[in-house]
């Protein structure tokens, strides 16, 4: 659901990308509009603006798809009717990241807390504790066995009248010692042991395991902090770029060919930004995957 949730989000920041793109290819088409009727652009001109107009067009219908295939899925994923999200229900902008986001924390810290939190863990842990009570049980039966007991009766044949002369009481204790086995008391304890060993060993290859999961979560969300670093940087000196080819070509001073360009790199470079934004938010979940994170809150949740 989370990875859908943020496809769906990305899909969304695609349609806002494709929306712009498609405003400023349209507003260039008005200016050349009025700049052929008088006399100070071409007709080719017009024709190439009128192309990038229905191209952007074309894409703004496409991603305007994706988008709604994108909540059609997490409405099923969710489980909710006709998998269909009510109209009133708009999914949360895919926002610049924070400088929290951005900040990686220490392995130690997330290694101790899915050691702590991991359910399969937890299972393991309990897989050792079973087999430490069972050597203990398989030993149980190299000590006697002590039975005690006690009763009281009555009896009497005349009436229903009871008198003290009428009850009578026992108590005792039995002791039985079992002195020959045969060698099953000693195989049993042999094989309780090593099951004992092989929930130890299945225990800390567990939590190596868990272990490379937080460090492998860990990388990727490092490499998704520095992707976005770098887009983030480089959406920035594209759309300058494109701005100052915008004011050359109005000038008179570049050509048309290098402001489509200018203008295609800038929807290429939002589109990876956006994407590098929704692997870093991406990336963020796996970790807390790892660490059991995610689990934690819907146990609080169900708890409340």
């Amino acid at each position: 659901v989370a990875q859908t949730y943020y496809g769906a989000q990305l899909a969304n920041e695609r349609v806002i990308i494709t929306e712009a793109d498609k405003a400023f290819n349209k507003r260039l088409l008005d200016e050349a509009h009025a700049r052929n009727r008088a006399g100070a652009a071409s007709q080719s001109e017009v024709l190439n603006f009128e192309v990038r107009w229905r191209a952007s067009e074309a894409q703004h219908i496409g991603a305007t798809q994706d988008y709604r295939l994108a909540l059609i899925a997490l409405a099923a994923l969710m489980g909710v009717k006709d998998a269909s999200l009510p109209g009133e229900i708009a999914l949360t902008p895919l926002e610049p990241a924070t400088e929290e986001e951005l900040s990686l924390p220490e392995f130690e810290t997330l290694c101790n807390s899915a050691w702590e939190m991991r359910p399969d863990l937890e299972g393991s842990r309990n897989a050792v504790n079973r087999s430490k009570a069972n050597v203990g049980l398989q030993l149980a039966a190299y000590y006697p066995t002590v039975t005690a007991f006690a009763s009281k009766d009555a009896s009497r044949s005349d009436d229903g009248n009871f008198e003290g002369q009428d009850f009578s009481s026992t108590v005792g204790v039995g002791l039985s010692y079992n002195l020959f086995a045969g060698g099953k008391r000693r195989a049993a304890v042999a094989e309780a042991r090593q099951a004992k060993k092989e929930a130890e060993y299945r225990l800390q290859a567990a939590e190596i395991a868990v272990a490379q999961d937080v460090r492998e979560a860990l990388t990727r969300l490092e490499a998704a902090q520095q992707q976005l670093r770098l887009q983030m940087e480089n959406a920035g000196y594209v759309e300058q770029n494109r701005d100052m080819v915008e004011k050359e070509f109005q000038a008179g001073l570049t050509s048309l060919a290098l402001l489509n360009q200018a203008q295609r790199d800038l929807v290429e470079a939002q589109a990876t930004l956006a994407l590098a934004r929704a692997s870093l938010r991406s990336a963020w979940h796996s970790l807390k995957t790892a660490t059991a994170e995610t689990l934690s809150s819907v146990l609080a949740n169900e708890a409340e």
